[in-house]
């Protein structure tokens, strides 16, 4: 995995402040092999918020995510509350590193 335990706890800890404890946090993409170089922050985050209320978390998490860790490519998925099933969920949550349980 390519991002270090201070940056890890950056992004639990503005995730569930922002999202709520009850929230998941994956890592996918190009960070989680270390053979790759560079690419964006991908997370994937699942809430018991409704949509229209996670979307609008989602851009308040970008922007404190981009203070805390510096001028970074950072893409988020959300899977809200009532939000129909795609295919990236199913992919990120398979293929990506669980944050909130560490």
């Amino acid at each position: 995995m390519r991002i270090n335990d201070r940056e890890v706890e950056i992004i639990k800890e503005n995730t569930q402040r922002i999202f709520g404890p009850g929230c998941r946090i994956f890592l996918f993409g190009s960070r989680t092999d270390d053979l790759q170089r560079g690419g964006d922050i991908d997370l994937y985050i699942e809430t018991r918020l409704d949509v229209q209320e996670a979307l609008t978390k989602r851009q308040e998490l970008i922007l404190d995510l981009k203070d805390a860790l510096g001028d970074q490519k950072i893409d988020i998925v959300v899977k809200a509350r009532g939000s129909a099933d795609k295919h990236v969920y199913k992919v990120a949550k398979s293929t990506g590193v669980e944050l909130s349980s560490r």
